[in-house]
Parts: C-alpha cells; sequence; structure tokens
C-alpha cells in the first residue's frame, strides 16, 4: 500500500495533505487475529491507536465448560454473540497476554474514535442490530437539501455487536470497580453514544448500577493490565487448574475407558478414576460385579455408590500392577455405600484422607463393605477411617486401617461400627479417638482374626464395646494398645447389662507383658487396676493376658477374671 505512494514533492498540496492522513489512519488501527491457546478458539483482533482490542466477544468456557454461561443456555448464542460472565470471572477469563480492560481504558478507545457521544456509530458493527432510522435529511440555509447519517460505520474494525439475541444492546464489564460494584461499558441499537454507567449515572440512579453477580460479555485488551493483588493467586490457581484438567483430558484421549467381560465381572480399564464412577452411574445393572482397576495415583472428590432402581450390585476397585493412591481432594466421605450395593476393597489401593476432613474416609450406609489384603486407608487424622451405620455390614478380610482419627470428643479412630462388623483378618493400628481408638462398637462386632494393635484413646485403647452392643471374640490379637483412663485393650461399658464373650484369640496384658502387652496409663506413668488387657467393672477385670486358652464372659463375675 505504501508503495504506491508517489513521492511527495511531485504531489499538490491537497494531494499530500490526503496521503498523509491515509498514512496516518493506516498507522493508527489495523486488523488480524489471534488464537487463544487454551481452547484453540481464533479471534478478531484490532489495533486502533495505541491499543490492540479483540474484535470479537470473548467464548471461554474453561475445559469442564462451567467459566461463564451463554444466554438461555443455549451453545449458539456463546458463537454468536460471546459468553456471558460475572465480574469475577470476567476478570479471570482473559488469556496470557490479555486482561480485562479497565473503565479508563475503554474510555481511551471512546476519546479515539471521537468521544463518547459519537463512538457508539463508530464501533458498532454494520450488521447484525435492530433495525432503525438512523438516516435523515436536513436542508441548510440554502435551501439544499443534505443526507444525515447515525447508522453503524465500524470504521475501525471494532465490530461492536449485540450482547443477545434481543440485538439491542451490548454490555461489556470493565475492570474498575465502583461504590455500588463494579462498572460496565454499553451501546444501544438506536444511539451513536458509547456509554459508562457506573461513572456517569450510579450517583443518580442506583438501579442502574449492575452487581458483580450480573452476567454481560467481555472484550479483552492486549498487556497484562493492572490485576489488583486479590486477583493475582486467584488467576494462577485458575491457570493451574484448568492446565490440569487439559492434561487430564490429554490423558484420557491417549488412554480411554475400555471395558471387558470376564469370569470375574465386567473390567473397567484405562481413563480416569472418575470417569469409571461415572460410567457405573449411568450403566450399572442389578446382578453384576464391576471390577475398577485403577492405573495411576488419583485424587477424587466424595462419590456415593448408589443405584436406584437396581439391586445385588458388586463394585470391586483394586490397582493394576502396583499400589495406587487415592486421595481425597476436598472435605466428606471418600465413599458412601447405599443399600443393594457391596463395596469391595481389593489389593493394591491406598485411600488416603486429610488432615482436616471433617468425615470418615468410607461410610457404609445400608450396604455392604468389604476389605481385602492389600487395601489400606489411612491419613485421615482428624477423623476417622471406616463408619458402619446401622442396618450395614464391614467385613474386614485384611489390610490395613491405620493413622486415622483424633483424640477429643471422637469414637473409632479406625473403625466406628453401629452395625454389624465382621474381622476376620487385617491390622487395624496407631488410630486415636477418645473412645476405642481401634474400635468403637454399639452394634454386633466379631472378632474371628487379625490384629488391633497400637491404638490409643482415654477409654478401650483397641476396643470400646458400648451398651447395646454385643463382642464376641473367636480368634485374633489385641495388643499394644493404650488408654489414659480405662481397658487398655478392651473396654466393656454398661454395667451388668452388656455383652462381651471371648472364646479365642489373645488379648495381651501390661502386667504379663510390660514391652508388648495392652496398658492403662498417663503422663505419669501405669495405671493399676483399670483392666490393662480388659476392664467392664471393679471386679470384671483383666490385668494379665488373656491367651488363646482363656475364655471371658461378662455374664460371669469369676472366671478367668484378674482379682
Amino acid at each position: 500500500m505504501y508503495n504506491a505512494i508517489l513521492p511527495l514533492k511531485m504531489l499538490p498540496r491537497a494531494c499530500y495533505a490526503i496521503s498523509m492522513l491515509l498514512l496516518l489512519c493506516a498507522m493508527s488501527f489495523a486488523q488480524g487475529t489471534f488464537t487463544d491457546s487454551r481452547d484453540g478458539r481464533t479471534y478478531k483482533i484490532a489495533r486502533i491507536g495505541t491499543q490492540t482490542w479483540m474484535a470479537q466477544n470473548l467464548d471461554y468456557s474453561g475445559e469442564d465448560g462451567d467459566i461463564g454461561i451463554c444466554q438461555d443456555n443455549d451453545p449458539k448464542n456463546c458463537q454468536k454473540y460471546g459468553r456471558l460472565y460475572n465480574w469475577e470471572s470476567a476478570m479471570l477469563a482473559c488469556p496470557d497476554g490479555w486482561h480485562l480492560p479497565s473503565d479508563e481504558e475503554w474510555q481511551t478507545l471512546a476519546a479515539f474514535a471521537g468521544g463518547r457521544e459519537i463512538a457508539g456509530q463508530k464501533l458498532k458493527a454494520r450488521s447484525g442490530w435492530e433495525k432503525w432510522d438512523c438516516e435523515s435529511t436536513s436542508v441548510d440555509d440554502r435551501g439544499r437539501t443534505k443526507k444525515n447519517s447515525k447508522c453503524n460505520s465500524d470504521n475501525y474494525g471494532f465490530s461492536a455487536g449485540p450482547s443477545s439475541n434481543k440485538n439491542t444492546y451490548s454490555d461489556w464489564w470493565t475492570a474498575t470497580e465502583s461504590h455500588w460494584g463494579a462498572i460496565d461499558t454499553y451501546m444501544l441499537y438506536n444511539s451513536t453514544e458509547m456509554s459508562f454507567q457506573g461513572k456517569e449515572w450510579k450517583m443518580y440512579q442506583s438501579n442502574n448500577n449492575y452487581s458483580k453477580s450480573k452476567t454481560l460479555s467481555v472484550r479483552c485488551l492486549k498487556g497484562e493490565g493492572k490485576l489488583p493483588s486479590s486477583f493475582v493467586a486467584k488467576k494462577t490457581a485458575m491457570a493451574t487448574e484448568q492446565a490440569a484438567k487439559k492434561a487430564e483430558k490429554a490423558a484420557e484421549a491417549a488412554n480411554p475407558l475400555t471395558t471387558e467381560d470376564t469370569e470375574e465381572g465386567t473390567i473397567l480399564r484405562g481413563s480416569t478414576l472418575a470417569k469409571k464412577l461415572a460410567w457405573l452411574d449411568r450403566s450399572a445393572e442389578s446382578h453384576n460385579t464391576y471390577i475398577i482397576e485403577v492405573n495411576a495415583n488419583e485424587n477424587i472428590a466424595p462419590h456415593t455408590f448408589e443405584y436406584k432402581g437396581a439391586i445385588n450390585i458388586a463394585i470391586v476397585i483394586r490397582g493394576d500392577d502396583e499400589n495406587r493412591i487415592i486421595r481425597l481432594k476436598s472435605h466428606g466421605y471418600m465413599f458412601t455405600v447405599k443399600q443393594n450395593v457391596t463395596f469391595i476393597l481389593d489389593n493394591n489401593i491406598t485411600l488416603n484422607g486429610h488432615n482436616g476432613n471433617n468425615d470418615n474416609i468410607i461410610n457404609v450406609r445400608g450396604g455392604t463393605f468389604e476389605m481385602n489384603g492389600g487395601a489400606t486407608i489411612t491419613g485421615n487424622t482428624t477423623y476417622g477411617g471406616v463408619y458402619v451405620e446401622s442396618g450395614s455390614t464391614f467385613d474386614m478380610n485384611g489390610g490395613i486401617i491405620s493413622n486415622n482419627g483424633k483424640s477429643a470428643d471422637f469414637m473409632g479412630g479406625g473403625v466406628d461400627n453401629r452395625g454389624t462388623f465382621n474381622m476376620n483378618g487385617g491390622t487395624i493400628s496407631n488410630n486415636i479417638a477418645n473412645k476405642g481408638g481401634g474400635v468403637y462398637s454399639n452394634g454386633t462386632f466379631t472378632m474371628r482374626g487379625g490384629t488391633i494393635s497400637g491404638n490409643t484413646a482415654n477409654e478401650g485403647g483397641g476396643v470400646y464395646r458400648e451398651n447395646g452392643g454385643n463382642f464376641i471374640m473367636k480368634a485374633g490379637t489385641i495388643t499394644g494398645n493404650t488408654a489414659s483412663k480405662y481397658g487398655g485393650g478392651v473396654y466393656v461399658s454398661g454395667g451388668w447389662n452388656v455383652t462381651f464373650t471371648k472364646t479365642g484369640g489373645t488379648i495381651t496384658g501390661y502386667n504379663s507383658d510390660r514391652i508388648e502387652g495392652n496398658a492403662v496409663k498417663d503422663d505419669d506413668g501405669v495405671i493399676a487396676r483399670r483392666g490393662h488387657a480388659v476392664y467392664v467393672d471393679e471386679k470384671r477385670r483383666k490385668e494379665t493376658t488373656a491367651d488363646q486358652e482363656t475364655n471371658l464372659s461378662t455374664s460371669d463375675d469369676r472366671g478367668s477374671w484378674d482379682d
């Protein structure tokens, strides 16, 4: 274009002035495109004066489609008019190298386009708006008819279109806050003006103030801008989260979910645990077993196994070729097991809670939970491992429940049983609670194997058997637990109206084994006559080890109890 201009000395003065004007205009605005690397969308851009603007409304929704909304929840409206954002989302939505423009930066644009009284006409697109009578005629003092046009001219390629299918207005957020909320910039179909509600009208008409919860369009301006300090960390966190989700989608695409019907059941492989659980929500059928193979360490939100209208469904979770860790990424029960569901935690899986969680890792609420060898439940250090509600069942065949619970006003650091708990194997160790460091039970607890060791409580270091429940010990070992008040190994509450029967297994006592024996002790040392092995009351207590041959029963105040 510039090569076509003749040497300036050969041009008449008038032509010289026109050429300079054209050159100045060419330098003042230009058009191009920009591709957002986050989602691959390409936007037209316009350099207008010293600024470079997106010439289309932003349409970024995030990896999960939950940033901003489409008018009437119709994706076609997003494609045509761009997405609508509340103010906080708008502050974070522009891509790197771009920002939500301030009120001052919008004012700069308006000034370049001739001032706010005429900027709307020069910046609006020529089509897409509601029709109106934008042309008129007038007669000058010499009687000549003159045409006057207020029609949209889009002089600079800004191409402002309407924000919605009403086709009557555009309304964009600015980054500038006001006393009432935040300032917005808008244009009307039948006006040449470019208006700034927050700055010019809000002091008179508070109903014109746009609160930050409203959803408006976004135009991004090139440059980093001046992001308030309170948004810097949010912007970084959002970018990190979206990048992680994008990587997860890429990994899923490379390793898609597959299913295989086998004699064991339907095996779900590939993809992520969250996707597999979602597949089960849609596809699980009665009388089937589904085996989820976890192929990587994952963080998940709380999930409920519930399939309304279906019965007799078994869900197995196991690692593939090595131990996989599933971490809880928010507060709540990691897994809740509802009626008609059996949840089996199998080999090579560790469920990891976190400090500060406000619920157990497993909640058995009407269903059945089974735990096998190679499974671990750990790290829920402000709440417990497994909570078994009334009418529910927990079968522990193997595995480890360790390092869960807290000391204050808490029951069952490892297992809190209000239903049926069958311990056939495995280890419950190093948990902590006020009552029942290892196990608290006011339901039915039958111990046929396994070990309860190294747990701590005020009462019932290993097991606290609450009034109204039954504790039957047929095998297994309870050893190395500590209570600060009563029952280093087992505390049986409820006086004479209780049921505790031991016909097998071993409960060690400090008076027989001062190294590994269960003990009652506090900061000042060992406390006598509080039931190192078992405490029911003063007449029914066991300070020495109750071995395989020693039978104990709360129905007998003599028998093998210690004096």
